[in-house]
């Protein structure tokens, strides 16, 4: 599988063809080279409601978004979610984490494992996120998020979060018990 994300474009020798790119131009590309085996990762947050917005203007309803439903989100991404999918006519493919590794985790380190060490965070993370990641790319040739080159240390989803502070990077809330050196789950690895 040829699965591209943004760094990746960025890393590869055709970057300096789409660094000064417009995203919509990038958009095109996709949609041209890989579509319909191209998905947009989406947890709903504003870099990936721009790119919906962006989607639909170039595609009408005709793209696919993906999204991981770890267990653990707020009620805020869920309302966000059924917005999206209102107002756009779309359909979100939802992948949750296999029941029984949850459980298992759970069972063997308590409900919120992720505050006791990084490498039981990261456990966290490899059961909730990383593995349905890796079956929602498993039918694709490539696929598109919304992150941002500064946001690569700091990616995390709720409760792994707090609000941020005035002055406060605005990622600064991201598994703000860690180092920020360490602040990454497996999604947005190179």
């Amino acid at each position: 599988m040829t699965s591209l994300n943004a760094q990746e474009i960025v890393d590869t020798e055709i970057a300096p063809d789409f660094e000064p790119a417009s995203a919509e131009t990038v958009l095109r590309w996709a949609f041209d080279k890989f579509f319909p085996r191209v998905a947009l990762a989406c947890s709903f947050q504003a870099e990936e409601s721009v790119l919906i917005d962006m989607m639909h203007r170039l595609r009408g309803a005709d793209f696919r978004i993906f999204t991981l439903d770890t267990g653990r989100l707020n009620q805020e991404t869920y309302d966000c979610m059924d917005a999206i999918r209102a107002s756009y006519g779309i359909s979100v493919e939802v992948y949750f984490p296999e029941a029984t590794e949850v459980q298992d985790i759970v069972r063997a380190h308590g409900v919120n494992l992720f505050y006791s060490s990084s490498e039981e965070r990261k456990l966290c993370c490899a059961v909730r996120k990383v593995e349905p990641l890796n079956r929602a790319l498993k039918n694709l040739d490539a696929w598109m998020t919304g992150l941002r080159r500064e946001q690569a240390l700091t990616r995390g989803s709720v409760p792994c979060t707090r609000a941020v502070k005035p002055e406060e990077d605005p990622r600064a809330g991201r598994w703000w018990w860690e180092n920020p050196e360490t602040k990454e789950c497996g999604l947005h690895v190179k």
